[in-house]
């Protein structure tokens, strides 16, 4: 994959502001709109931001704090798969037993501490290979 010539689209100063978005909506809603359906079927509200929750906090302690708890071994393209969906069910599972007021606490910090994250990577430095994987595993399950 030839990338020269490619400019890097820098995000990580509206993320803050997109978060931000997020928190005053999830706010604004009233009980009964916790519980509404939405397009995601067996989703209610309350389990997209519990999904939210969940992933920031998965993000922040793999990306900020190295933390990195065995997943299982991924071969193939249907093992990604498997893996986000058993992590998505586990993270909505326990995070949709919070009240919308501690559901909506507990984004404005990881949002926060997330931006502040973000905003301390320098974008041209070389990645943390680590947290990459093997390329040609990469490309092998990306095609």
């Amino acid at each position: 994959m030839n990338l020269e010539g490619t400019e890097p689209i820098l995000c990580s100063q509206i993320i803050r502001q997109v978060d931000q978005h997020l928190i005053e909506l999830l706010t604004s809603l009233d009980a009964a709109e916790w519980d509404l359906p939405t397009i995601a079927p067996q989703w209610s509200v309350r389990d997209v931001a519990a999904h939210l929750l969940d992933t920031a906090l998965r993000k922040l302690s793999r990306g900020r704090d190295k933390c990195r708890v065995d997943s299982g071994r991924v071969q193939s393209h249907q093992d990604v798969i498997t893996l986000v969906n058993r992590l998505n069910h586990e993270g909505v599972t326990v995070y949709r037993r919070l009240s919308p007021k501690v559901l909506t606490q507990l984004m404005q910090l990881v949002c926060n501490q997330t931006a502040d994250f973000y905003e301390s990577i320098d974008p041209f430095a070389p990645a943390d290979r680590r947290f990459l994987g093997r390329r040609d595993d990469f490309t092998r399950l990306v095609r």
